[in-house]
């Protein structure tokens, strides 16, 4: 997953792929995670919000309550998909579920279900207010393409059953 990103250069027996440690810096500093929601709309999370890259086979994920989850490091994670949280495209069934793992000061992991990851990016970017909603800080051009700038605490707020910020 993340050697298609070009996120590591080796993967190991595990399902872990990468780790990160840049909580809260700039989207430019640390670069974005480009991936692809739906059948062809692109999105960039920024690296520093980003713990681990993880990719789960869809027998491991289970119910608790109306949450999917998946048993992550000895805790249930609920994992959502990024578009139904932006009310932008639904989920396209696949055998293994990517997933970009949140994790901000100890709290529970959050789980972030996109369709692929597409790349690792490291560029200014000028944004754009014209996708600006909810849940996503606006758009730009990414490596040439029209990309969705994802607002992560707004998105966790979500997946825990809180309100956008």
């Amino acid at each position: 997953l993340s050697q298609r990103a070009h996120a590591v250069t080796g993967v190991g027996a595990t399902s872990s792929l990468v780790e990160t440690s840049h909580e809260g810096e700039d989207w430019d500093a640390n670069g974005m995670l480009i991936c692809r929601i739906g059948e062809d709309r692109r999105i960039a999370l920024p690296m520093g919000d980003i713990a681990r890259l993880e990719e789960f086979p869809d027998h491991m994920v289970e119910h608790a309550g109306d949450a999917q989850v998946v048993k992550y490091r000895g805790e249930l994670m609920k994992i959502v998909h990024v578009g139904s949280l932006l009310g932008l495209s639904a989920p396209i069934h696949a055998d293994t579920y990517a997933v970009v793992v949140h994790r901000h000061d100890g709290e529970q992991p959050v789980g972030f279900v996109v369709d692929e990851i597409l790349d690792v990016v490291e560029e200014e970017v000028v944004l754009s207010e014209v996708g600006l909603r909810r849940g996503l800080s606006g758009s730009a051009v990414i490596q040439g393409y029209v990309t969705d700038l994802v607002d992560i605490p707004a998105l966790v707020a979500s997946a825990r059953g809180g309100s956008y910020v």
